[in-house]
């Protein structure tokens, strides 16, 4: 049985609130599951502050006994300090993508050249 640690969708149309679960691998995103350890709200409230809630102790309980945490929850849990942080760009992209985003950087910086270059003669 793999477990994960993952987000799970609740509130309203478009206006969602999300728990962290703890699951089994097998079970639906909103389904059943083992404990929640925390809560995420991804819209900022007056003072654009995002609110994320975890049960540090239940967290580390379940990362020794081999949970798996999913990208966003890796995300949350990296940018509060319990696990380490990880690069979006190693989470989001694929090997293709780097190099379409390398090709895509190229092309722009020659164009900001010759614009700068343009411009100054």
């Amino acid at each position: 049985m793999v477990v994960h640690l993952r987000l799970a969708r609740f509130g309203r149309i478009h206006a969602p609130k999300y728990r962290i679960m703890v699951a089994d691998s097998r079970f639906k995103r909103d389904g059943r599951h083992l404990e929640c350890v925390g809560s995420y709200d991804p819209f900022p409230d007056k003072h654009d502050v995002k609110h994320i809630q975890f049960d540090v102790e239940r967290i580390k309980y379940w990362l020794t006994c081999g949970a798996q945490p999913t990208k966003p929850v890796q995300r949350l849990l990296g940018m509060s300090g319990l696990l380490p942080r990880t690069p979006l760009s190693s989470l989001d992209r694929s090997p293709d993508s780097y190099a379409k985003t390398k090709h895509c950087r190229m092309e722009f910086s020659s164009f900001l050249e010759a614009r700068v270059h343009h411009e100054t003669h």
